[in-house]
């Protein structure tokens, strides 16, 4: 009875209803697994492709026909050990007909869950993304029901995490699908691939306006989509040309929030991105605006060195800009400071960094007595004695700047004294050298 069914599918009908009839009773035989080899041996593949053939050729195509065909592919895609052969013999043709041809919604959502199936599984080849499935899962996205976007973004989410396919077409129409789709499994399908995608093409992303819709998307309830959303921003974040977009939208304040996420791999993001949008004078005013210190202290003292590093690093770039000084160390960024070069961290550039911020700070003059109280000058000294040229170099200069005003507080401390000594007979380096002789010049001259 499967060859006879087969056979006549493939002749010439004299209605619509015989051919309505041949493509129920196929799609019925193809939900049986244990027909399914019979199927397949007997050419279920040509029979389906010319049920399609006659539909177009009829007056009025017949959207029964290709629902029928679009159930049965789907069907035989969901069994596993008759994938390859299906592929071999021409099926992928069929639902990409199928797909790029349709304007049913019902059949739309049947291509797609076939598509899904087809694209996640592993025997699918490689070429066949680009060529086949990824055409027919833009194309589905942009006319199809919420349900068929739901498969085709899930979909798309496996297709652009493999590197040899390029997916960059995808992008206009994941970002329309994060404006207006209110699936929250669909918008988190959106934001993996686009995460994906931030990897190999950044570029396209930001100029399809994928910032905002990120940005809005972080208001979702799901954690996963968050840190998604998180990776994404952060990633976009290295592209200085498209920083004007992101003093747009709210977009640090939503990374300040998200900095609260329980989630460390999301706090190393969002401090990455913040490290990088703070290299630009437009993006760190209106970071301040924002009083961001206490965040970046309570991130500071997490026990991750990267969360560490990147948050003295925004604390250096900050201070940078003139005027910043005193709401930074009023924010009680000091000890943080400290604690990160002297205790937290074994790292040098780390060491280095906090350094640099300590002595961005001390631009203010009149911050140098609450500094000298919080510690800075035993703080300067202690680092200034491990061995690196570029760590003594800040430290003396830093020290040689209180000189004037603190001698007295450099002399109660050895380490200060001894840190001067060391400069001043530090030959390889004749701006250490010059920094020790003036500091010392100014203890002698206020002592």
């Amino acid at each position: 009875a499967v060859s006879v069914i087969i056979k006549m599918s493939m002749e010439k009908f004299q209605n619509v209803e015989m051919g309505r009839t041949a493509a129920r009773t196929l799609r019925v035989l193809c939900g049986d697994r244990n027909v399914a080899h019979l199927l397949i041996r007997d050419g279920i593949v040509k029979a389906l492709m010319s049920l399609i053939s006659k539909d177009e050729g009829m007056i009025k195509d017949d959207g029964v026909i290709r629902q029928y065909c679009a159930e049965s592919i789907c069907s035989l895609f969901q069994i596993g050990d008759v994938l390859s052969r299906l592929i071999d013999q021409g099926a992928v043709g069929v639902l990409v007909s199928l797909s790029l041809k349709n304007i049913d919604l019902i059949t739309g959502e049947w291509c797609s869950f076939a598509l899904f199936h087809l694209a996640t599984n592993p025997v699918c080849p490689t070429l066949m993304y680009s060529r086949g499935i990824l055409p027919c899962l833009i194309k589905l996205c942009k006319h199809s029901s919420s349900r068929s976007k739901y498969f085709c973004t899930a979909a798309l989410a496996h297709i652009t995490s493999i590197k040899e396919v390029n997916s960059s077409d995808a992008i206009p129409i994941l970002v329309d699908m994060l404006k207006q789709e209110s699936n929250p499994v669909t918008q988190k399908s959106c934001s993996i691939a686009l995460c994906n995608l931030t990897d190999t093409d950044a570029n396209s992303c930001l100029e399809a306006g994928a910032l905002p819709a990120v940005v809005r998307l972080t208001n979702s309830n799901d954690i996963q989509t968050k840190m998604k959303c998180a990776a994404i921003i952060s990633k976009l974040s290295l592209f200085q040309q498209y920083y004007y977009q992101f003093s747009e939208d709210n977009v640090l304040k939503v990374l300040l929030d998200l900095s609260c996420v329980d989630h460390t791999l999301t706090q190393r993001r969002v401090v990455l991105a913040l490290s990088n949008l703070t290299q630009s004078q437009d993006l760190r005013k209106q970071l301040l605006e924002l009083r961001p210190i206490k965040y970046i202290i309570s991130l500071a003292t997490k026990p991750d060195e990267n969360l560490r590093r990147g948050c003295v690093s925004i604390v250096c770039n900050l201070s940078y800009e003139a005027g910043s000084e005193p709401q930074i160390v009023k924010a009680g960024v000091m000890p943080t400071l400290l604690i990160t070069a002297l205790v937290t961290s074994d790292k040098i550039q780390s060491k280095i960094i906090c350094c640099k911020a300590l002595v961005n700070l001390m631009a203010d003059h009149t911050l140098h007595a609450s500094m000298v109280k919080e510690g800075v000058i035993w703080g300067m000294a202690t680092l200034a004695l491990l061995e690196n040229t570029e760590l003594l170099k800040l430290c003396i200069n830093a020290i040689c700047t209180l000189s004037g005003e603190f001698s007295r507080d450099i002399l109660k401390l050895s380490t200060a004294v001894k840190t001067v000594m060391f400069a001043i007979n530090h030959t390889d380096d004749v701006e250490i050298t010059l920094a020790g002789g003036r500091t010392l010049m100014n203890l002698l001259l206020n002592t």
